[in-house]
């Protein structure tokens, strides 16, 4: 057990838990199976790097390397500041004046207050979605009374603000996951279990 004070199985120890920080920080898609995941794998750096100090280190290197790559080719094209972020209010009032739509994803992002500056990192929570008739789809989601989660955060004094991203059909499925990443975000279609068990228990 003398490698626990090896100065390599500590540096290894320590890469392998900032890797998993920065993983589950910057991951929101499918959150649960990739923590377990992650957590698993880095558990199996730390015993290589037990065994075999300098490999563990090199494998620990490389996975953090490799996170990285993949990352940043996830994201890529999808800039955090791209596009305009819409009150809500305001996108309801374009939306009864402009009908037209498009095909593309979403993003909600709810705050405690109505925001008075330019930042859009201090959000409770982001939710995203897509369609092929965005508006549409973003308009139901702020209106709908019995499965939204957005509505009932509204009622409940939230402030939502919305992101459109127009895209063609074939390529919805990948923005929405990078959106997904890019906003630690929740899959909207999966708030709708939430919604419902909640309106149950207040029945109860």
């Amino acid at each position: 057990m003398k490698n626990l004070t090896n100065p390599v199985f500590i540096a290894s120890a320590v890469l392998a838990a900032a890797a998993l920080v920065l993983y589950v920080t910057k991951t929101g898609y499918h959150k649960t199976s990739i923590i377990a995941g992650v957590t698993a794998y880095l558990i199996g750096c730390v015993i290589v790097s037990l065994l075999f100090p300098v490999p563990g280190l090199i494998l620990t290197i490389v996975s953090m390397i490799g996170y990285f790559i993949y990352f940043r080719r996830l994201t890529a094209g999808m800039k955090a500041d791209e596009g305009e972020w819409i009150y809500y209010e305001d996108f309801e009032a374009d939306y009864a004046a402009h009908p037209e739509d498009f095909s593309g994803c979403y993003v909600i992002l709810t705050f405690p207050e109505k925001k008075n500056d330019s930042r859009y990192d201090n959000y409770e929570t982001a939710y995203v979605g897509s369609s092929s008739s965005l508006r549409k789809e973003v308009h139901g989601v702020l209106t709908n009374k019995t499965l939204s989660r957005v509505y009932d955060d509204i009622q409940n004094g939230k402030h939502p603000y919305i992101k459109l991203v127009q895209a063609d059909a074939e390529h919805i499925n990948s923005i929405q996951e990078k959106l997904i990443t890019m906003y630690n975000g929740v899959p909207y279609l999966l708030s709708f279990k939430e919604v419902r068990e909640k309106r149950k228990n207040a029945q109860l």
